[in-house]
């Protein structure tokens, strides 16, 4: 898969990214949109999460508006991370 074809997959929809591909926030989010578009479903929905984490309070929201995968996605991927960390 192309870097095109990864892009034309899901453009963010965050504030900081409509009309300004070329500020840094909007490259870091093109950068998870291609890494997601890479990886199996249960991959891409950890990797989501871990994002989420990151991103601290309101982390599901933004990771969810930048990458197209539902809040509920990335919530099941941070269970699934907290269930790989306790075991």
């Amino acid at each position: 898969m192309t870097v095109e074809q990864i892009q034309k997959l899901f453009l963010c929809q965050c504030t900081r990214c409509i009309g300004r591909a070329d500020n840094a926030t909007a490259q870091l989010h093109s950068h998870m949109i291609e890494m997601a578009a890479l990886m199996n479903e249960k991959h891409r929905r950890q990797f989501a999460a871990l994002m989420s984490l990151q991103f601290g309070h309101g982390g599901i929201t933004q990771v969810a508006e930048i990458t197209g995968l539902s809040r509920n996605t990335i919530a099941r991927g941070r269970r699934d991370l907290t269930a790989v960390a306790s075991s």
